[in-house]
Formats: structure tokens, sequence, C-alpha cells
């Protein structure tokens, strides 16, 4: 029954709105079930999350959080259709405040006629603005409907704590060649085509290269090829020439000595060790093999704060500067953006003290089996007289007159920040040291 058909519902949408009941699609080559999935081992061992859930463990809030084509709607169809649960689509680009009160309310009357909740999925849910994340805030919990997203963005950085805290997060790694290859070769059985005789190595090769890792690409590209060869009835093998003709081929490779971890952690280090030549190949690379220009910005970020610190602190405000500008100009355009950054980033000062210092803190609190604050640091001061003495002896402290450790007695002796001589680090580094020469 068409959710949005409720005669008697005066909350029906509109036959304009975005939200649809069935999956798109449809073709042949992209119906799959369980056993055509591939990649995702992660979360169907054992004790693998959509494991349990198939294993009878009750369907809870989640989130998709992976790359382009990683499977993410699939997975959401296939679990839903499994459980044999009704499943609403919508795009969080397209999914007005309206429409999602409307749909949210619209469940929550058939959740109490039917007694089982139904699902909603949100393609893209970091398009959700804040408002229209609170609006299903009451709904969740009330348990009036499931709710599913997928994202290529980290769901902490962009959704509300308040979502994030109902939802489960699983992350979908990005498919590897063996899994693409899979897939091709399961496309190829359900046309009753017999790949090894169409596909030589070299050519299949180039198939899977062209995905760039896309599971949609590498679907639309094989359905290319069959429907073609369907229609021209060609038999033997398929050049490569022909190949490009029908699908347009990447200049980049996807395989395993480059694949997205690799030069992510080519282009950190290279920043690391001041190489701007090759900061600026690694970023090309990564964007060049389809990399989010957003995921790129976020750990310029991170590094701006973890490897320059307090040594240039242009840094991180640069980078905070470059990942608004590259959500606001989008590419092409953000690419220049990024290369300032990563040159910028791999020229000026490093220091790492205040990562260190962070670590090491964290490192020696888990070895404290207690620890007291000082009573004139407390909310009401102790040890010190009256609250007006106290007020005093703080202020004096704080006015440069003295230097005071304020370290739980535990910790007395302790040291954790231990400021360079690099760049702008070295005058902190001064202003400890006279500090400290007061005592």
């Amino acid at each position: 029954m068409d959710l949005f058909s409720y005669a008697d519902s005066p909350l029906s949408l509109s036959p304009e709105s975005h939200i649809r009941k069935q999956p798109t699609g449809g073709s042949q080559l992209s119906n799959v079930d369980f056993e055509d999935f591939v990649g995702q081992r992660h979360l169907f061992g054992s004790h693998g999350a959509i494991a349990r859930i198939l294993n009878g463990q009750p369907l809870g809030h989640l989130v998709f959080w992976g790359p382009s084509g990683c499977g993410k709607t699939t997975l959401a169809r296939l679990l839903v259709g499994k459980l044999n649960r009704e499943m609403i689509e919508v795009h969080g680009i397209d999914f007005s405040s309206k429409e999602v009160k409307q749909l949210a309310e619209t469940l929550r009357v058939k959740r109490r006629v039917s007694g089982v909740a139904s699902v909603i999925f949100v393609d893209e849910i970091h398009r959700l603005t804040r408002v229209q994340q609170d609006v299903l805030l009451p709904f969740l919990e009330q348990g009036d409907f499931i709710l599913i997203g997928a994202t290529t963005e980290s769901p902490r950085a962009i959704l509300t704590s308040a979502l994030t805290s109902r939802l489960t997060v699983l992350e979908l790694k990005p498919l590897g060649l063996e899994d693409l290859k899979s897939l091709v070769v399961k496309s190829f059985n359900k046309s009753q085509l017999n790949l090894a005789a169409v596909l030589e190595p070299s050519v299949l090769q180039a198939l899977i290269e062209s995905s760039g890792g896309d599971a949609r690409v590498l679907l639309r590209s094989t359905e290319s090829i069959v429907n073609w060869m369907k229609m021209e009835g060609h038999e033997g093998f398929l050049g490569l020439e022909i190949l490009r003709d029908l699908i347009e081929l990447k200049t980049t490779s996807f395989n395993s000595d480059t694949d997205r971890s690799d030069l992510v952690s080519a282009l950190i280090k290279s920043m690391r060790r001041g190489d701007a030549d090759a900061s600026i190949f690694y970023l090309v690379a990564c964007l060049s093999k389809g990399e989010d220009p957003l995921f790129i910005s976020r750990r310029l970020i991170i590094f701006a704060s973890e490897d320059v610190g307090n040594s240039d602190p242009r840094a991180i405000s640069m980078s905070v500067a470059i990942h608004q500008g590259v959500k606001d100009v989008g590419m092409p355009e953000a690419e220049i953006l990024l290369a300032q950054g990563v040159i910028f980033l791999a020229l000026t000062h490093k220091s790492n003290k205040s990562y260190l210092a962070l670590r090491n803190c964290q490192k020696r609190i888990k070895s404290l089996f207690s620890w007291t604050v000082p009573g004139f640091l407390k909310r009401i001061p102790q040890a010190l007289g009256t609250p007006r003495a106290a007020q005093t002896a703080l202020n004096s402290n704080s006015s440069g007159s003295g230097f005071c450790s304020c370290l739980p007695i535990e910790l007395k002796n302790e040291i954790f920040y231990e400021p360079s001589d690099i760049g702008f680090e070295k005058y902190l580094r001064e202003s400890l040291e006279r500090f400290k020469a007061q005592i």
C-alpha cells in the first residue's frame, strides 16, 4: 500500500514531493540480494552489526558512513527488505522541513495503526539542516519510525550531537579490487555471458580502474558493455578501443599500491617532511582519484594543530578558513584553496609539542588512582582563610606578580608541555621560563 495514498489522512504529501517509496534504478544489474552484495565483511562476520540484526537484534536508528559507491543505499534496501519493513527513501538536499514533519507525523499515525515502525532512509543525511534534524528528534524518541541515513561525511562532524547520540554509526570501507572484480563477474553471470570469453585480464583491469572504486559507476559501465554486445551481436573478446568508446576511462589508476589510505598518508608525510612538490603531487593524485575535497581539508586542520601547532599559530586559522572555503565554493575551484594550504603547511615551521602534551597528560591521568584539585582552585576556595582572602591570593597570582603551580598535589612536579625553540613557540618557551623563574 502506498503510504501517501491514505485517503483519510490530512497529512498526505503532495505529488510533487521528492519522497519515494520504491527504490530507484530498476536495472537488472542493480537488483541484488545479499548473495550478490560485495565488500563490508566486517559488518557480516559473526559479531558484525548487520549480522546481529539479521539474527534477531532489534533494528535501531543507523547511519552508514563511507565513500561514494561502496554500497550504503543498497545495503539499506537489502536490510530493510530482509526484515519485511516498508522503507521510504528521501534525499537530504530535497527534504524540506515541511516534508520532514509531514512524513514523520504520517508514519506516527501508521505505526499506531499497524504496530510496526516503517523506515525512513535519508541519502546524504549530512545535507539536512540543524532545524530539520531537530524536527526528527521527538519522533525518534517515540519510536514512530526507524531512521537510516547514508553519508560520505563523518557523522559526528556534520550532524548535531542530539541526533548522533540516537544513531549507531556503521562505517563502510572502500571496495577493494577483488570486491569490484566479483561485482563484474556477478553482473556478467546474471546476463548469461562468460566474462572470461569477453574481457581479457588487461581490459577487465581497465574497466575496474575506470570506476575509481565506485560500484555504481562500475555497474553502469558493465551494463553498457552487456547492452552493446547484445545489440550488436558481438562475439569474442572486447578490445580496449571499444571499451574506451563505451565508457569514460579515467586517467588515474585504482590499485592496491596507490589506494586511498596510501595516498593520504603520502600527502601528510610529505607535508611533515617539508616537501612542497611532493605535497602538491599527492594532493592532485588524491583529487584525481575522486577523494572528497572536504576530507582533505579536514586533514589539513588536523595537521595544522598536530604537526604545526604553536610554532606557527596562523596555520590553524588558515586551515579552518580553507575548509570553510572548500564548503562554500566547491570543486573545481576548491582545489586552488587546497593547493595553497598544502604548500603553506609543508613549508612552515613544525612542532608537535602541544600534541605530545595532550597525549602525555592523557597517559598520566589513566595511571592515577586518585587526585585532588588544590583547595584554592575550587569553586569555594579552601585553606586560604576567608573567601575574600582567597580571591585576593588568586588575583595576585594571575596578575603576573608570581608563578603558582595549579596542578593537583599528586602531580606537583609534572611537566606535560615542553615548548620547542621553533618559530613562534620559542616566545612561549621564554614566557614559560620567566613565569617559572618567579617561583
